[in-house]
């Protein structure tokens, strides 16, 4: 009979440190899917940033070409090139003031007579 308590005793020893191996190694597979976890968010958010630093300066580039492409000659070839898709014919004196921004003499002459 005291053998059969030692003998239940060491089983119920061997079951407490097989539980306590399992138990540690149930929290080495979490800490290890935390971790990973937290890599994959590292990664992603590095990603997300790069991404956004690209646009940024792509778009920060396209900002610079355009202020070189604004000058006064290039907004004026625009309006006439607007001007000249118009299908539309006016009529009068006051006409190419109002679209071109220019004095014609001879229409003004005219407007007079």
């Amino acid at each position: 009979m005291v053998e059969f308590k030692i003998f239940q005793i060491v089983e119920a020893e061997k079951a407490a440190q097989v539980a306590a191996i399992h138990y540690e190694q149930h929290i080495a597979e979490k800490e290890a899917q935390k971790r990973i976890s937290q890599l994959e968010d590292e990664s992603h958010i590095a990603r997300a940033t790069a991404h956004a630093d690209a646009e940024f300066y792509s778009r920060m580039k396209q900002a610079e070409g355009n202020q070189l492409l604004l000058t006064k000659e290039f907004l004026e070839l625009k309006k006439i090139e607007a001007i000249a898709v118009n299908n539309k014919i006016y009529y009068g004196s006051q006409i190419p003031n109002a679209f071109l921004d220019i004095d014609l003499p001879s229409m003004q002459k005219q407007s007079e007579n």
